[in-house]
């Protein structure tokens, strides 16, 4: 059996498995990329469809709405297989590389509703509980190393450690279950860079201001003026980001039993609350002009950290293919 991996955005580290995967829409029928902002009334906490001028600069993800769409997501996909091949490579070990079927990358369909839209929110609510294949993601084959089933268990272990870096701040819960951070391995590298990289760690410092943008005191009179509406309507929260967090929590701290089931009446009532506060949080951004007023902020933001970083930018640059 051959080993398959839906993957989201390029930009993302999470490597996920998928049972079985929607076929892609006619791409005559994709949606323009005006026509799919103007679906959009609301900001979508988590990390999703960031925008500005930094974000845009950084971004590596193929632009779902081009004719050249999947071309990309295959040349993009095909370079970093490569990049791992090569790492994997000079630690001795053979590796089979992904190669993306263009059936199997999900494109832009008019009838499935985009993070941020009113009809989005009804339906999935945050997208945390249950969401729709996205644009961005693709389903990834790769065939097995030949003979790896007969290596040792401590060969069959330095090669995983090799590919997905080394387990560091483990942490055990009373549970049983296990949580850790991952330092090096090939599947990083060839997604962040070097540490010698100055253009990766240009990159890094990049992603990591533009996910603290959020807690950025400059947000604060927005965030209230958001909060008092959500107070109105029963739920206290501080800001989006701090509503979508705690809902998430909520979401991934369901208990689950010996087969790693969730209870289902837990289930249930983190869905509710789920749909509850993303719709509570959609009307009170529409009320506040939420989106244009945060974006406009952060647009800002960005820029003084461009402007402050022109050196880095300019270098960034010109490492670029």
């Amino acid at each position: 059996m051959t080993p398959r991996r839906l993957l989201p955005p390029l930009t993302a580290c999470l490597v996920l498995l998928c049972a079985a995967c929607t076929s892609p829409a006619d791409p005559d029928a994709s949606p323009s990329a005006a026509a799919v902002t103007s679906d959009v009334v609301a900001l979508v906490p988590g990390g999703y469809g960031q925008t500005g001028p930094l974000a845009e600069l950084v971004g590596t993800q193929p632009d779902p709405t081009s004719p050249s769409y999947v071309e990309d997501v295959q040349a993009q996909v095909r370079a970093q297989e490569e990049a791992i091949a090569a790492c994997m490579a000079e630690q001795g070990f053979e590796y089979a590389m992904a190669v993306v079927d263009p059936e199997d990358v999900v494109r832009p369909d008019p009838d499935v509703p985009v993070r941020g839209s009113r009809e989005f929110a009804e339906e999935y609510g945050y997208g945390i509980t249950d969401a729709p294949p996205e644009p961005g993601q693709y389903t990834a084959e790769s065939s097995a190393i030949p003979g790896f089933s007969e290596w040792s268990q401590a060969e069959q272990d330095a090669y995983w450690e090799a590919l997905n870096g080394r387990r560091v701040n483990e942490v055990q819960d009373g549970e049983g279950s296990t949580t850790y951070d991952t330092e090096g391995g090939c599947l990083n590298l060839a997604q962040t860079g070097g540490a010698d990289d100055p253009s990766a760690a240009f990159e890094e410092e990049s992603w990591e201001f533009l996910g603290a943008l959020p807690d950025d005191g400059r947000f604060d009179a927005l965030d209230a003026e958001w909060s008092r509406c959500m107070a109105d309507e029963g739920y206290e929260y501080a800001s989006p980001h701090a509503a979508y967090r705690a809902v998430a929590d909520t979401s991934f701290g369901v208990p689950l039993d010996d087969d790693h089931v969730q209870d289902p009446a837990a289930a249930t009532e983190a869905g509710d609350l789920e749909m509850r506060v993303a719709l509570a949080d959609l009307e009170c951004q529409v009320g506040t002009d939420y989106l244009a007023r945060w974006r406009e902020l952060s647009d800002a933001a960005q820029q003084e950290f461009l402007d402050a970083h022109r050196a880095e930018v300019d270098a960034w640059l010109e490492a670029q293919p």
